[in-house]
């Protein structure tokens, strides 16, 4: 093969691969604003390609995980109670606020 061809090749094998990873972090992208909001994708238009280029999608493989999810007060062992350490739950939410409104977009119907 010729230095020509394989750089040619080259080319086209890049830019189906950075086509692959634009079609990717837009399916990324939509995916997360969903899951903030449910059925925001289909209310906006796509990210254009300056907004999808400044935007960054972190992906991280899960090797090893855990998590302790549980209803109830604390479950203390009855030889920690005299302890002198502070025994209780912390309660964690999320919640999201009402959105607001950009003034400069177009008003709503």
């Amino acid at each position: 093969m010729s230095r020509r061809t394989a750089r040619a090749t080259q080319s086209r094998s890049s830019a189906a691969s950075d086509g692959y990873k634009r079609q990717e972090k837009a399916r990324a992208l939509s995916l997360f604003t969903a899951r903030v909001r449910q059925g925001r994708p289909q209310e906006t238009r796509p990210a254009n390609a300056q907004e999808t280029k400044a935007t960054q999608i972190l992906r991280l493989p899960l090797v090893e995980v855990a998590a302790k999810v549980r209803t109830g007060g604390p479950l203390d062992d009855p030889e920690d109670m005299d302890l002198p350490v502070w025994a209780g739950v912390v309660p964690m939410a999320m919640t999201f606020g009402e959105p607001v409104r950009d003034i400069a977009a177009m008003p709503a119907e």
